[in-house]
């Protein structure tokens, strides 16, 4: 396989070289984000990086494949014995570190061309449906799963209909909904205090929402809230929770170690509900992750949310949530709605993560700008430019 690497300032300028240096036959490997050093370090600008092949016809069919007489529409040799040959010559081509990604990308190339072998349609993708795939790809979702999304509608629908730019979108957003699963708020348990904590890296804005949530359970709800920080890191992130909580005549404790954390979950033992909020945590800081989880284990919470910024990237947040995975996390919550330049970020990491939704947060008024999260939101964010292209 001749594989290469093209880079341009957006994803449909890539996706337009690579169509025109290696035809209709190319299979994308691999999409990134990167961004250009500048002068100094300074003015670095952000670009696409594709990686991407093309098969080299052989001169005659490999042998394995036309003893089991299996050919695309091409009268190449398909299924198994092609997968194998194009798994063989990228192998030969790749350094081990990049090889898990580019064989996890290869699953989706696998299940087309099994469909090949079982008489199913090619993996050439109508225009309507190629023009989908390139706008998920361009509004931050992760190319393994905009490819799984686009084959999925095109596997289950005649491809007449897949002529119709409303009939796709349709399906994708059917599709989108599936990928993103049930959402889930927060879940009260009656006769005893609900406990939830919120963690998550510095600067995605764990105070505010812990702020926004307690003012829904305690002024919409009517809920007996109260709220323990155990953010002693930050002197104005306790001021500011203090001031919001006095306002609402909410109580709040302020914990300095995990031996506290008992006491105040027993003066605070008649409440509805307990919300948590946490410091905020280098993802790359094994010390203070290794002490939130201590703060944790003695609050036993019945939730625990991370709360994640749309503005990041994929792979920040990627790493994010695996670093914050040992703490033992249950739901997630994304804020900066109102912020973020696209939002297949939220759906990739649901799409990765077998983890509910719970919250999106939308701005940084308190008590509104929160809201329970919800599939048909994810799917209709995503596709929203989509609709109107």
């Amino acid at each position: 396989m001749e594989v290469r690497t093209f880079r341009a300032v957006t994803m449909r300028d890539a996706l337009f070289k690579v169509r025109q240096e290696l035809g209709d036959e190319a299979v994308i490997i691999e999409t990134k984000t990167e961004s250009s050093r500048g002068v100094f370090g300074l003015g670095g600008r952000p670009y696409v990086e594709v990686l991407a092949g093309r098969e080299e016809p052989p001169a005659a069919p490999q042998p394995a494949a036309a003893a089991a007489g299996v050919y695309d529409h091409r009268g190449r040799p398909a299924g198994s014995a092609l997968r194998h040959s194009i798994v063989r010559a990228v192998e030969q081509q790749t350094d081990a570190g990049e090889l898990s990604k580019i064989k996890e990308d290869l699953s989706w190339i696998k299940t087309a061309l099994e469909g090949i072998s079982r008489g199913g349609r090619p993996g050439l993708l109508p225009d309507e449906l190629e023009e989908a795939y390139t706008y998920l790809l361009e509004q931050d979702v992760a190319g393994d799963i905009a490819r799984r999304l686009v084959y999925k509608v095109q596997t289950d629908f005649p491809e007449e209909q897949l002529r119709d730019r409303t009939v796709i979108r349709q399906q994708l957003a059917a599709v989108l909904r599936q990928t993103c699963g049930r959402c889930e708020p927060i879940v009260e348990h009656h006769g005893r205090a609900t406990k939830v904590a919120f963690v998550g890296p510095t600067g995605v804005g764990k105070t505010t929402t812990v702020a926004k949530l307690a003012a829904d359970f305690s002024l919409v709800r009517k809920k007996k809230v109260a709220v323990i920080t155990i953010d002693t890191y930050r002197i104005a992130a306790v001021e500011q929770l203090k001031t919001y909580m006095d306002i609402m005549g909410i109580p709040l404790a302020v914990v300095g170690s995990p031996e506290e954390m008992p006491a105040a979950m027993n003066r605070f033992s008649a409440a509805d509900i307990i919300l948590i909020d946490t410091a905020g945590r280098s993802q790359k800081d094994d010390t203070n992750l290794g002490l939130l989880k201590q703060f944790l284990a003695a609050a036993a919470p019945d939730e625990t949310h991370l709360v994640l910024s749309t503005t990041v990237n994929y792979r920040q947040t990627m790493d994010i949530i695996e670093r914050f995975g040992s703490v033992g996390v249950s739901k997630i919550l994304f804020t900066k709605l109102d912020e973020a330049v696209n939002f297949g970020l939220m759906l990739s990491v649901l799409a990765k993560m077998n983890k509910q939704l719970s919250y999106v947060t939308t701005g940084q008024s308190v008590p509104d700008d929160v809201q329970p999260a919800d599939s048909e939101t994810v799917a209709r964010l995503v596709l929203g430019g989509f609709s109107h292209g």
